[in-house]
C-alpha cells in the first residue's frame, strides 16, 4: 500500500510506504503495465480452441505457396492444420482470440496478410502475436516524460502497477522505481 504525495519533474510519482519514500518513473512503470498485458494479449492469440468438426479450405496456389511457407508461424499464432492432399488443408483448432470470427475462411484471410508489409515489418497486430514487438508496442503506448498527471491517473498507474507479475523494471531494464529508506 503506497500512499500517494505528488508528482516530480513531470517523470516521477513520489509516494510513502512501508519501507520508505518511492520515487516512481512514471514511463517506465506505464511501460511494464503495457507489456504484461500484450504479453497476456499475445498468449490469448497462441492459444487454440478445437474445432468439433475439422474445417477443410482449398487453397489457391499462392495461398499455399504462402502457407507452406509460414507453416511454423501458424503454428506458433494457434493454428492446428494438416495437409489434406492437393491444396487442400484441414483446419483442427483456431487461435482462442479469433473466436468472435467466423471460422470460415478465416485461414485465406490470415495467409493474405502474411505478406503485407506492415505484417513483415512488425507493425500488423497478427505480428504482435509474437514477443519481441511487446516491449516496443508497449514503449510507444506508455505515458511519456513531461506530462503532468491528474491524481486519479497516478492513483491508477500506481495500483495498476503493484498488479503486474514484475513491478521492478520495464521490458528494457530500466527501474520501475527507487525507495528510498
Amino acid at each position: 500500500e503506497l500512499t500517494l504525495l505528488g508528482q516530480w519533474a513531470g517523470k516521477y510519482i513520489i509516494a510513502q510506504g512501508v519501507h520508505g519514500l518511492y520515487l516512481i518513473d512514471q514511463h517506465a512503470a506505464h511501460e511494464r503495465i503495457y507489456y504484461e498485458q500484450f504479453r497476456q494479449l499475445g498468449a490469448a492469440v497462441r492459444t487454440s480452441q478445437p474445432l468439433l468438426v475439422t474445417l477443410t479450405e482449398t487453397l489457391s496456389p499462392a495461398e499455399w505457396a504462402a502457407y507452406d511457407a509460414h507453416r511454423a508461424q501458424l503454428a506458433a499464432w494457434g493454428f492446428e492444420l494438416v495437409d489434406l492432399g492437393g491444396t487442400t488443408v484441414g483446419i483442427r483448432a483456431l487461435p482462442t482470440v479469433f473466436h468472435d470470427i467466423p471460422s470460415a475462411g478465416l485461414l485465406r484471410i490470415v495467409l493474405g496478410a502474411l505478406d503485407e508489409p506492415a505484417v513483415l515489418a512488425g507493425r500488423h497486430p497478427i505480428a504482435w502475436a509474437d514477443d519481441p514487438h511487446f516491449a516496443m508496442a508497449a514503449c510507444k503506448a506508455a505515458i511519456k516524460a513531461n506530462r503532468p498527471l491528474t491524481q486519479l491517473e497516478m492513483e491508477e498507474l500506481i495500483r495498476s502497477l503493484a498488479q503486474v507479475e514484475d513491478p521492478r523494471g520495464c521490458p528494457h531494464g530500466r527501474p520501475t522505481m527507487v525507495v528510498l529508506s
